[in-house]
């Protein structure tokens, strides 16, 4: 097996970048589903539960890059979510945006969160705008409009 062969391999065997989204509606699930499979180069991985995120995360640490969670939810809000991401040190650097359909002080969400790697929208959202922040926070640019048309179609 020559260099090239390896380097190749070594590629094809690292596990796929992910996306934890975690909201307890499903039409907020549905959407996403369209949004980040379509617009970024992630996958999805999908809870409906602060409780389920806690459980994917601790068995699929290694390929999660980012969390997308509701504030509000049921079991567990968002905050709480992130503050148990942070006692584990296989989650503590993985970014999180919050996202809420109810009013928030975004200012000083920011202010008590400020040395943390956190972003917040409001929902609903355009899909413009949780593509940019994607973008924004994990570097990387989105797909084209139309090259995602043609991978829809």
């Amino acid at each position: 097996m020559n260099k090239s062969d390896n380097n190749r391999n070594i590629i094809s065997s690292a596990k796929p970048k992910s996306i934890l989204f975690v909201d307890d509606e499903q039409v907020c699930h549905h959407m996403m589903g369209l949004i980040i499979p379509n617009f970024t180069h992630y996958k999805l991985i999908n809870a409906y539960s602060g409780t389920e995120a806690i459980k994917l995360a601790a068995t699929r640490s290694d390929e999660i890059c980012l969390v997308l969670s509701d504030i509000l939810m049921q079991d567990m809000n968002g905050y709480d979510i992130y503050k148990h991401f942070q006692t584990d040190e296989k989650l503590k650097l993985i970014p999180f945006i919050f996202q809420s359909g109810i009013a928030f002080d975004e200012e000083s969400l920011k202010k008590e969160f400020e040395n943390e790697k956190i972003s917040f929208i409001s929902k609903p959202f355009k899909h413009a705008e949780i593509l940019a922040t994607i973008s924004k926070i994990l570097k990387e640019p989105i797909r084209d409009f139309r090259e995602s048309v043609n991978l829809i179609l």
